[in-house]
């Protein structure tokens, strides 16, 4: 399609060439243009020819004789010519009066009869006179002697940036000619900023600018950190110089490298506003007229739009070719040029120059937005963007994270980044120091009565021992609190940012992963801890407690991250702590201090049985029961029934996954070989048997679903305890109780979904609800598309989240199974491929979890039934094979696992039997 319309596009400006009309209708014929792109390219080459046209009609050699005789101009002497351009010639000329070297640009004796041309030139020449600003070449003067006229501006000694890149980088000629060699036709003439850049270099430097110059034989390296700095710094230069044009209501209209001037102490100039244009006398310049560079133009000034965002846009299109040493809109002809133009520039400076800083990448691209709205709002902006860049700060561009804000203020301010440090320090130091000094305190004041009872003599030296000392230790009391607020804020906010309000109220935070924690914010609470914990074993019982509660806090994060041992053992220290602080005081609350130990019991629990430690995780049940019935009051407590309810659901949940089946009246005193069970309450007693145990958190939650009916929590746990009864159910094959179970657990979350649209952690109970096998009696087919679609919505929102990835690749399981029991071999193993990687990468990203080694291990079981009856033996052997190994790592890892040993014979027997049947049919495929 591209080398179709550069061919189109080349044929018409051809015929525009040849003093033509053509039409556009008949080029436009045959082609596919739905966006009018191609019909917006043909009216912009018809423009630029006119513009040709409507240029001068004498040869260049004619202009050059008829300015040649000029060797004065009032008190200007001509010297030279240094060059030419489409509305006139530059001279070197010489100031009489003043003595100095300078600039005319004289307007072309053939344009005299022009009036538009001439207006334009009066116009151009107020226009710049009236900028007055470092980085602009100024304007001296303007006159008009024997029928010429001319405006005097200052000489610049330097090169422009289009020849600076050129020798850096080795690029001769890569640019497209500017409008005013385009309106000529001789092949000597130049624009002005070309001419003022090959001056000898001899002539004087006039310039004003208060910079450090560059030393002489300096050379700055492209690709390099200092050359980058030093492009943002002369652009931003640039951006300044532009801003103030735009003030005085002045558009540059042509802003390109060729037109940007570096004079030899390094500073950078804008000449030639020739193209400008007054914003508010613009009559002289027709509405549709392109004025500028094609290939540095920006796309709205095709459609006669051009303002302050359009002049952004060509800084932007200048800075991306200064980073990267290449034009960002590459042409090799007129046409191309402009359409490249007006599609726009979407490749980032880094991915040509990989070198590039990332945030010189977002300020250019944010200058080069196609839609003008979306870049900076003036050049001002981009400026000061530029300077944020150079000083080191956050550009607005883009928001810095907390740690980049961090590092960059570091850098800037290193003094006070130190004292920060060596403050945090110091508070440590002084901690330590007063710990010391309180403990110092306390032996000089057992001296002291020591002292009193030796000599009454001694009382008056006592007494001031004692004073002393209860300073001491008022003053370290005072300086460790201090110490311990400032540590405790610290991990406070760490620990803040990593919990979901959703999360913590609908509990199950052991399936769940916080995207607001990272590991790195893990492993510096675990530093802190390393305080809080040489401080508590020095000091009082309150401190204790706070050191346990913000264990308990790690723990919790370090389940998120799925990192499962640091919880458990952040969860045990917890717990010791709390023992500790027990052993020598009563609890101000006992009721709120049981129910604390039962919810961290339970978290224990439930990494266990996520590690497949199933008797750890009877035993941590047995615990929690045998806490919380140990005193009859506790449960009058709304919270600790709650835990209550929970530890008998994740003993039912548990034992069942693990594939344990308790006898009737079996007590799990014996099953753990543990006496203290038998003092317990006759009721608690019951719940040693899964479905007495599942069924005894069911009443105790409908209890507290009707007690508390605002408070979702509640259901949602009853709803994951009638879909745990139904699992036992199904298992003990008890059919009927298995489907009313399943039905009173989707119809509650069903209710709690149209309460709660908002909730994931509903939607995701919801969904694993329906993909249940237990759920699939009536309308398999509706409720399993009901759950993945539900799925692939919550993995949308999160897609990193372990427990969304398990509850897709469970609904994969089912529809599987689905399709298997239809017959469909080749969608059921489609669904089964699925699963299988969606599971691969959970075992690879969280290890410690047995639990999904295990259900890949049925997985790869289902698939190698599938592959054996679609008549593909040799991949059902490796399906066999690989679920095998899995399983051997399951076994060896929970060696007491009868679930585990009973799937290792299981797929080693199918392993034997598969090997048989192909001895015996060899000639099978």
């Amino acid at each position: 399609m591209d080398s179709t319309w550069d061919q189109i596009a080349e044929a018409y400006a051809a015929q525009c060439r040849q003093g033509l009309s053509p039409d556009p209708e008949s080029f436009l014929a045959g082609q596919t243009d739905p966006d009018g792109e191609l019909r917006s390219l043909l009216e912009s080459i018809a423009m630029i020819e006119g513009l040709k046209k409507a240029g001068p009609d004498l040869p260049g050699k004619r202009n050059r004789l008829s300015l040649s005789k000029l060797t004065r101009l009032d008190e200007y002497r001509i010297v030279d010519e240094l060059g030419r351009g489409g509305m006139g010639v530059v001279f070197q000329a010489v100031h009489e009066s003043l003595g100095r070297r300078v600039a005319i640009k004289v307007l072309s004796t053939r344009d005299l009869d022009d009036e538009r041309l001439l207006k334009r030139f009066q116009q151009e020449a107020k226009a710049a006179a009236r900028l007055t600003h470092s980085n602009i070449v100024p304007v001296y003067g303007v006159g008009h002697c024997d029928g010429y006229h001319y405006y005097v501006m200052d000489l610049v000694d330097g090169k422009t940036m289009r020849q600076w890149l050129d020798a850096k980088h080795g690029q001769v000629g890569s640019t497209l000619p500017t409008l005013d060699e385009t309106l000529e036709t001789a092949t000597d003439d130049f624009c002005l900023s070309d001419t003022l850049g090959s001056l000898d270099g001899s002539t004087r430097i006039q310039t004003q600018v208060d910079r450090p110059e560059i030393k002489p034989g300096t050379e700055i390296k492209p690709g390099t950190g200092a050359y980058f700095r030093w492009v943002a710094a002369r652009v931003a230069e640039v951006c300044d110089a532009l801003h103030y044009a735009h003030r005085q209501g002045t558009l540059h209209r042509d802003i390109k490298p060729a037109n940007l001037l570096v004079d030899r102490s390094g500073v950078i100039r804008i000449t030639d506003f020739g193209l400008a244009k007054l914003s508010e006398s613009d009559g002289y310049t027709k509405t549709g007229d392109i004025v500028g560079t094609p290939q540095y133009m920006p796309p709205e000034s095709f459609e006669g739009r051009y303002d302050e965002l359009s002049e952004v846009y060509a800084v932007g299109l200048t800075l991306h070719e200064m980073l990267t040493g290449k034009p960002a809109i590459a042409a090799s002809s007129q046409a191309e040029a402009i359409r490249s133009a007006i599609d726009g520039v979407t490749i980032s400076p880094e991915k040509i120059e990989p070198a590039v800083p990332r945030d010189l990448c977002t300020i250019a691209m944010k200058a080069l937005a196609i839609e003008p709205t979306l870049r900076y709002r003036n050049a001002a902006a981009m400026r000061d963007d530029l300077r944020n860049f150079l000083a080191d700060r956050p550009i607005a561009a883009r928001r810095a994270s907390w740690s980049g804000r961090l590092i960059r203020w570091s850098r800037r301010e290193p003094l006070a980044a130190a004292l920060t440090a060596a403050v945090f320090a110091s508070l440590f130091a002084l901690a330590v120091v007063s710990s010391l000094g309180y403990l110092r305190a306390q032996s000089l004041l057992t001296e002291t009565r020591e002292s009193n009872e030796k000599a009454n003599a001694a009382l008056a030296a006592r007494g001031e021992a004692l004073t002393l000392a209860q300073q001491q230790s008022r003053r370290a009391t005072k300086n460790l609190n201090v110490a311990i607020s400032a540590f405790d804020e610290i991990m406070n906010n760490v620990i803040q940012r990593g919990f979901d309000l959703e999360t913590e109220s609908f509990g199950d935070i052991g399936e769940s992963t916080s995207p607001d924690v990272s590991a790195a914010d893990a492993q510096m609470l675990q530093s802190l801890l390393g305080f809080f914990d040489e401080l508590a074993e020095n000091n009082d019982e309150d401190f204790q407690s706070q050191s346990a509660a913000a264990l308990r806090r790690v723990g919790d994060i370090f389940q998120r991250l799925g990192q499962l041992k640091q919880a458990d053992e952040a969860y045990a220290r917890a717990l010791v702590r709390v023992d500790a602080v027990s052993q020598n005081r009563e609890p101000v609350d006992p009721v709120a201090d049981a129910t604390w130990r039962a919810e961290v019991l339970n978290e224990q629990a439930n990494i266990a049985g996520l590690r497949a430690q199933v008797p750890r995780a009877i035993e941590l049940y047995g615990q929690t029961v045998d806490l919380l019935v140990h005193d009859g009051e506790l449960l009058d407590s709304d919270e600790a029934r709650f835990q209550y309810a929970r530890a008998n659901s994740l003993f039912a949940s548990i034992v069942t996954r693990a594939g344990i089946e308790l006898p009737p009246n079996a007590s799990f005193a014996n099953l753990m070989r543990r006496n203290a069970f038998r003092e317990f309450a006759p009721q608690a007693k019951q719940t040693f048997q899964q479905q007495r145990a599942i069924m005894e958190s069911i009443d105790v939650l409908q209890e507290l679903s009707k007690r508390n009916p605002d408070d979702a929590r509640y259901r949602v746990s009853l709803a994951r305890a009638y879909r745990d009864q139904a699992k036992i159910a199904s298992l003990r094959r008890q059919s009927n109780m298995a489907r009313d179970s399943i039905n009173e657990s989707i119809n509650l979350l069903r209710a709690l979904q149209q309460q709660y649209p908002e909730s994931e952690s509903i939607r995701y109970e919801y969904a694993k609800t329906l993909c249940s096998s237990e759920a699939l009696a009536v309308t398999p087919m509706l409720r399993l598309g009901q759950a993945m679609r539900l799925s692939e919505m919550l993995l949308r929102s999160n897609p990193d989240m372990a427990r969304y990835q398990e509850l897709k690749a469970a609904a994969l399981r089912q529809m599987s199974e689905v399709q298997m029991g239809r017959g469909n071999t080749t969608a059921a193993i489609a669904h089964c491929q699925e699963e299988r990687g969606i599971r691969r990468d959970l075992i690879e990203k969280y290890p410690d979890r047995v639990a999904y080694q295990t259900s890949q291990c049925q997985t790869l079981e289902r698939l190698s039934e599938l592959q054996a009856k679609s008549a593909d033996p040799s991949m059902a052997a490796q399906s066999l094979q690989e679920a095998i190994l899995l399983a051997e790592n399951v076994v060896e890892t929970d060696s007491v696992s009868h679930h585990a040993q009973r799937l290792l014979g299981r797929l080693k027997d199918k392993q034997r039997r598969l090997r048989t049947e192909q001895v015996n049919n060899p000639g099978d495929p």
